[in-house]
């Protein structure tokens, strides 16, 4: 592939996806904390269904929705993936200095994991 070209899908790539700030404000918004309210409210239920609609109402805008990962006596697991974009993102060398190389956009990939296990929610 031409590095131009190349290019060209990469930035198309980045400028597809809703900025990083989409995510960030819903981690500092009462929603988060209602999402995680319902995971751990869900948590004894055995319907796995309802679960992921009680979760998913408050995983939006930030995420796009909650899928089963497990749902047993053992564990008990829901996620959601987020692909975003930062404008720029700083690339440090690694060297002890941790100097900055350079700077540039990018694609996040936000991951969001409730668990429940042992009577132990994260």
């Amino acid at each position: 592939m031409y590095k131009r070209l190349a290019e060209g899908h990469a930035t198309k790539f980045i400028q597809d996806r809703p900025d990083l700030s989409v995510i960030t404000d819903w981690l500092n918004s009462p929603r988060r904390k209602a999402a995680l309210s319902a995971f751990h409210e869900s948590v004894p239920s055995k319907k796995p269904g309802r679960v992921i609609e009680r979760v998913s109402k408050n995983v939006r805008p930030a995420f796009g929705g909650v899928h089963l990962a497990q749902w047993d006596k053992v564990m008990k697991a829901v996620f959601a993936v987020r692909m975003a974009s930062a404008r720029e993102t700083d690339v440090f060398a690694m060297t002890g200095d941790e100097e900055k190389a350079f700077s540039e956009r990018s694609a996040i990939l936000a991951d969001l994991l409730c668990i429940a296990r042992a009577g132990e929610v994260n």
